[in-house]
């Protein structure tokens, strides 16, 4: 008979917040580098290592931009204007929980950010979606900076963690708005999410865990962005997701990311491409909206 994954280990089937992010066209960057130079064909050797670095090396940036985060991101949160306006209990509780439980799967040109929204000890839900929303926002804009972008959908849904990954309908979601809805490079975040963070910021209580949930939730839904489409995407471009991230130069890297769009946008147009360039449109009025003016 053939042995169930089940029968040797324990599983809690439990809500997960998860986000799936992709780098764009991987597909294409990957496929240049399937052939195998001639001896001594320099320019066949030159074209083969310029694909490994568009394909390969795009990734392991992305994988060295990811580790850099996780490094940084405890020190980011201790210090975050966030923490305003709570008492020292509370921000004593964010910082105590803030190296939670997020647990991270890196699929070639995809990357998998997931935490249990069960609050145990050391580990705050509310905690672990900030620091999703800030590493998955902060890869997205620096990858506009680079040109290389990337899309993704965050989203809350049931699943099991089974040998250090994370199953089920959760993942399903999150990848479905990645693939599905997002069409341009942005972060969507899914209605069930949006849902989670209303009800942590209307909890009734006074207990330090429920108020400054309150605070973190209230804090992360004014990074909601609205769009044409009505779906809701991460607004990585306001002064909310600013605010609340690590440091680093976001004003110069919108500015980087805005001239990426419009040049993107304009090759497009070029080639005939409509739809592409019309994405890329949407891009460029999203970062160029009056809310987003310094």
């Amino acid at each position: 008979m053939t042995s169930s994954l089940f029968d040797n280990e324990e599983f809690d089937f439990e809500f997960w917040v998860v986000a799936f992010v992709d780098l764009l066209g991987q597909k294409e960057a990957f496929l240049k580098a399937d052939f195998f130079p001639e001896d001594g064909d320099e320019e066949a050797e030159a074209r083969l290592m310029n694909a490994l670095e568009d394909s390969i090396g795009v990734i392991d940036r992305l994988h060295s931009m990811l580790d850099g985060f996780a490094r940084g991101h405890v020190e980011a949160r201790r210090t975050s204007p966030g923490l305003e306006g709570l008492s020292k209990e509370a921000q004593a509780y964010v910082r105590d929980t803030t190296a939670n439980e997020v647990h991270e799967l890196r699929l070639s040109d995809g990357v998998v950010l997931a935490a249990s929204l069960k609050p145990r000890p050391g580990h705050s839900p509310i905690n672990a979606i900030w620091r999703i929303f800030a590493a998955v926002g902060t890869l997205s804009l620096l990858q506009l900076v680079h040109g290389k972008p990337l899309r993704g959908g965050i989203d809350v849904g049931t699943g099991v963690l089974a040998k250090g990954q994370v199953f089920g309908p959760a993942l399903v979601k999150a990848y479905q708005l990645e693939s599905d809805a997002a069409k341009w490079p942005r972060i969507l975040v899914g209605p069930t999410l949006q849902r989670y963070l209303v009800s942590v910021a209307n909890a009734p209580g006074q207990d330090i865990p429920t108020v400054a949930g309150r605070k973190l939730a209230h804090d992360l839904m004014a990074m909601f962005w609205e769009c044409e489409d009505k779906f809701t995407m991460l607004d990585i471009a306001g002064r909310e997701f600013d605010a609340l991230a690590p440091r680093f130069p976001t004003a110069n890297a919108i500015g980087a990311a805005t001239r990426f769009a419009k040049e993107s946008r304009t090759r497009f147009r070029n080639e005939k491409n409509e739809k592409l360039a019309e994405r890329y449109d949407l891009l460029v009025k999203y970062f160029e909206s009056p809310a987003h003016r310094r």
